[in-house]
């Protein structure tokens, strides 16, 4: 399959360090190939690893929209 968007929901929540870093691994592989990814996750230092832009939702609504650069 070649999907164009892959949305994942918290997916190193129940992951080690290790498998998280090959999650991120398969991340870059499939951004370098345009595919768009929307990652959701209550971790900071996830975007920041794996995002351009974050988003911040709270209790739905728009927080704040940054460059994942910007995050602390």
């Amino acid at each position: 399959m070649q999907p164009r968007l892959l949305i994942l929901d918290e997916p190193t929540a129940a992951l080690s360090d290790v498998e998280a870093q090959r999650l991120f691994g398969l991340i870059d592989t499939l951004r370098s190939r345009g595919v768009a990814i929307l990652y959701i996750s209550h971790r900071l230092s996830d975007p920041q690893r794996v995002a351009d832009r974050a988003i911040v939702l709270r209790d739905g609504q728009l927080a704040g929209e940054f460059s994942a650069r910007q995050l602390p």
